[in-house]
């Protein structure tokens, strides 16, 4: 069950959110706060050099969230990026 803000319940099925927790702290350290680059796939160009905002866990796999040069926002596997 989720409340919203008004304080509705809603019928949400337990399988279908995930559960965001702390990511691997040595990954954060390299990667947060810093411009990295997407590695995977090879050669990719598009997203440009993103600075890395957060670092956590999704479903078990340490996650970056990315903020590109346009703003936008883009979640990467953290094994994906690297400190540019």
């Amino acid at each position: 069950m989720v409340l919203w803000f008004n304080g509705e319940n809603n019928s949400v099925v337990a399988t279908s959110l995930d559960e965001i927790l702390a990511g691997s702290g040595t990954v954060a350290a390299s990667i947060v706060g810093r411009q990295v680059k997407v590695l995977s796939p090879t050669g990719e160009t598009n997203y440009g050099l993103c600075v890395c905002v957060a670092n956590y866990q999704r479903n078990g796999t340490d996650v970056a969230l990315l903020r590109n040069p346009a703003g936008f926002f883009i979640e990467v596997p953290s094994a994906q990026v690297e400190a540019a």
